[in-house]
Parts: C-alpha cells; structure tokens; sequence
C-alpha cells in the first residue's frame, strides 16, 4: 500500500526546525527548499530511510544521491 503525505510550507522557526529533525531523527523524509529545487533530507546513516529516498523518487539505485556532512570527520 503506498503511503501518501500532504505538503505544507512552513516558516523558518525554531519550532518547525525542530519538527523536520524529529521526523529525520525516526526515519522519516523531510522536504528541503534549496535555491533551484526541493531536496528530500533524511537521515544518511539509516538504511530505511535511505531506501525510502530511492522508493519516493522511483530512482534506480544505480544513480546515487548525495550525502551531506558537516565536516572532514564525519567522512572518516
């Protein structure tokens, strides 16, 4: 069964910035404005919700994503 979700945009608050990382911190996927498009945030290190990225985009998993890290010591 697929799942569907509505989408709302909501105000850069301390509120709602906590509320997309509580959804990222259980698995959950986050919609993110960046300049161009919307990105899809979750959690890198959780398998499932890296899957979930790859099964929401309908995106083969030979064509990678991008991990994002906050410095060179995340990436050792």
């Amino acid at each position: 069964m697929t799942e569907t979700t509505t989408l709302k945009t909501l105000l850069i608050t301390d509120e709602n910035i906590t509320a997309a990382a509580d959804i990222i911190k259980t698995g959950g996927l986050v919609a993110v404005p960046t300049e161009t498009v919307y990105g899809l945030a979750a959690n890198g290190l959780d398998a499932a919700a890296v899957e979930r990225i790859y099964t929401v985009k309908n995106r083969p998993e030979t064509n990678r994503i991008t991990l994002l890290i906050s410095g060179m010591a995340d990436a050792e």
